[in-house]
């Protein structure tokens, strides 16, 4: 049986019917019955079309009037890079798959609807783990370029948020939109930890230096 695939969702061509007119048109078209994996119906379409749908006509429609918003956008995008194989940063988050719910709008949107705020877009808090109603918020651009920044270790120190700062080590985090300083040590293992501490007693999804507290 042969699949056309776009996402999770698949339309399976269960019957090629070959070259047909379509209606009102003089030109032909390869046309096949294909199941809609939503309903589970069996549908008779061209088989260019089935190739960008993921579901049947009905099925396809929405019901929730944002499939042009910044909120679907961003969705689609989410679902797009954890799914689709063609995507560019596809290696990149394969491993980051959304829960079943959140593979239709409706149901991301159930989730994260009450948090939502306009022109921002869906943000993972902890890098490591996949999207999920827990490990996910809404930023805006300069938030996301902060927690990437968050998250990247320091070449100049070996650590997270610690960078040399002439005969010392500064370290620095940026949590919920804010920039903490958080002093300068004589040694990078000591600002990363006073990093960790800082993690540690606001309860932040960043990434630790050390896997638990060290002084």
């Amino acid at each position: 049986m042969f699949i056309l695939q776009l996402g999770i969702n698949m339309l399976t061509l269960v019957k090629d019917l070959g070259m047909q007119f379509t209606k009102n048109s003089k030109t032909k078209y390869r046309h096949g019955i294909f199941t809609c994996s939503k309903c589970g119906n069996d549908i008779k379409m061209i088989t260019q079309n089935a190739k960008r749908n993921t579901y049947c006509s009905s099925c396809s429609r929405t019901t929730h009037g944002m499939s042009n918003t910044q909120a679907y956008n961003s969705w689609q995008g989410m679902i797009t890079r954890t799914i689709n194989p063609n995507a560019e940063k596809y290696e990149m988050y394969k491993d980051r798959k959304p829960p079943e719910k959140w593979m239709t709008f409706d149901g991301f949107w159930s989730d994260m609807k009450d948090s939502y705020i306009a022109g921002y877009t869906i943000e993972r808090v902890d890098n490591d783990k996949p999207y999920s109603k827990s490990n996910c918020t809404w930023a805006n651009a300069y938030t996301q370029a902060q927690n990437k920044t968050n998250r990247s270790v320091n070449s100049s120190s070996g650590y997270y948020g610690v960078q040399k700062n002439y005969l010392q080590y500064e370290a620095k985090i940026q949590a919920n939109g804010v920039k903490h300083y958080l002093g300068l040590f004589k040694t990078a293992e000591e600002a990363a930890i006073a990093r960790d501490n800082f993690i540690i007693e606001n309860g932040t999804a960043h990434p630790l230096n050390f896997s638990q507290r060290t002084g």
